[in-house]
């Protein structure tokens, strides 16, 4: 089954090694490959308020070395997440026990605090968060989205080499 994600163009709005965003068949993600800044996640909310590519939901990847955040980066993520609200978003920790609990505890602290009329979910897997995207947009094709996710850690990889 072909689907939003897979066969769809990419387009990179920032690499960096912190954070990669892109956008890929009406879905925005971020990709949190190190802990977020302030800086970092101005830079963020920039390049997406800037983006003239389309979204209908929005995907956070928060890889394991990304801990959480810090109070001034917590604030700017707030800002960040008003400005994407109302598009639905899932946060993907995988991971269990008491440090994936506490990630998926501030991004749902994050979005309460935002105001936004957004649904957020946190999940443990790309498979859940497949699913559950797909309920939200009722479009079938998020499948992809491990894939891609996979392409965007090689981008900021190759950033964070240079």
């Amino acid at each position: 089954m072909g689907g939003a994600i897979e066969g769809a163009a990419s387009t990179f709005l920032l690499v960096s090694a912190e954070c990669v965003l892109a956008v890929r068949g009406g879905v925005l993600v971020q990709l949190w490959q190190d802990q977020p800044t302030e800086e970092g996640v101005k830079l963020v909310r920039r390049a997406a308020q800037e983006s003239r590519e389309p979204y209908q939901v929005v995907v956070v990847v928060v890889d394991d070395p990304a801990a959480t955040p810090n109070p001034e980066a917590r604030a700017e993520l707030i800002e960040l997440s008003k400005f994407l609200a109302p598009a639905p978003t899932a946060v993907i920790y995988e991971g269990s026990g008491f440090g994936a609990a506490a990630v998926r505890g501030v991004a749902l602290a994050v979005a309460a605090a935002s105001g936004g009329p957004a649904v957020v979910k946190t999940v443990s897997s790309f498979d859940q968060a497949a699913l559950w995207l797909e309920q939200q947009i009722k479009v079938p094709g998020v499948e992809g989205l491990e894939l891609f996710v996979g392409e965007m850690r090689r981008h900021g990889a190759a950033s964070a080499e240079k």
